[in-house]
């Protein structure tokens, strides 16, 4: 398993290059990894986490200004970890690889759609101070609803696969019924 970050994708990463590029070689070395390990009968996987509150990330940053992209687009590392791991799990016997990613362009797409109730998350707009706890235990103990909801998510995922698997095989049985009275 590989983890990426900031500069997977080829962008610059200011004041960061080191980390930038290793995070640009995971990409790379993916790729050429995967195929040597199908020759052997292993896998290869790239799983990421998305934007993470972590001190490399804030430090340097005007919060003041970043504050409502970082309350849209930011977790603490347990929220993803709880989406990632049975992901993961369910990647260690497979025979192809993965990139598995937690913040994915629908969930992007979301997450800017519902800004109004994502407002001071973790840093209150208005003069950008922090308003989470550094401690992962006063955390879980506040609030592990995030959390949840990401463990749960795998199984929402299978039943809206279902259900469209279901609406498919509905419309095509419609279609078959309609088609050949119109023909």
């Amino acid at each position: 398993f590989f983890v990426d970050g900031a500069g997977a994708d080829g962008l610059p990463t200011p004041h960061y290059a080191a980390y930038g590029a290793s995070k640009a070689a995971v990409a790379q070395m993916w790729g050429s990894i995967q195929d040597e390990a199908k020759s052997v009968g292993a896998s290869a996987h790239v799983l990421s986490p998305g934007m993470i509150l972590t001190p490399l990330l804030l430090e340097g940053t005007d919060k003041a200004d970043l504050a409502p992209i970082f309350n849209v687009l930011c977790e603490h590392a347990e929220v993803p970890a709880a989406f990632l791991a049975p992901r993961a799990r369910e990647l260690v016997n497979a025979s192809d690889g993965a990139y598995v990613r937690y913040l994915s362009i629908p969930r992007v797409a979301w997450r800017f759609v519902t800004w109004p109730w994502r407002r001071n998350r973790h840093f209150d707009e208005a003069n950008g101070l922090k308003l989470y706890s550094d401690s992962f235990a006063a955390r879980m103990e506040s609030d592990t609803r995030d959390v949840t909801r990401e463990r749960e998510s795998r199984k929402r995922e299978r039943a809206l696969a279902y259900a469209a698997v279901a609406a498919a095989s509905t419309t095509c049985a419609a279609a078959m019924v309609v088609l050949p009275s119109i023909l």
